[in-house]
């Protein structure tokens, strides 16, 4: 009588999946061309520069409030209105995931 040396775990990595309750959590879980795999694709590094551009904005604001006639409130209230606009683009058109 010869046994096997193998592990069961090792038998279950190197056979093809037999269980269809487990392959069809493995589906789900990792579905083909998901949002996940795109998001992958896409550059992220893209999304820091856009991150990166919501305080220039109210920086250039602050700027503009002190070498111009403009009050603070004025040039700081345009900038954060840039700003946001900024925000809400980053989170619905160009998201992250």
């Amino acid at each position: 009588m010869t046994q096997s040396t193998d592990a069961p775990s090792d038998r279950a990595r190197s056979e093809p999946e037999s269980d269809p309750v487990a392959a069809h959590v493995h589906a789900e879980a990792h579905p083909q061309g998901s949002e996940a795999e795109a998001a992958a694709a896409r550059d992220v590094g893209g999304y820091d520069a856009v991150l990166a551009a919501v305080p220039a904005p109210l920086a250039l604001g602050a700027v503009v409030a002190l070498v111009s006639s403009l009050s603070v409130t004025l040039a700081l209230g345009a900038a954060s209105l840039v700003s946001a606009g900024i925000v809400g683009w980053a989170l619905f058109f160009a998201s992250p995931v």
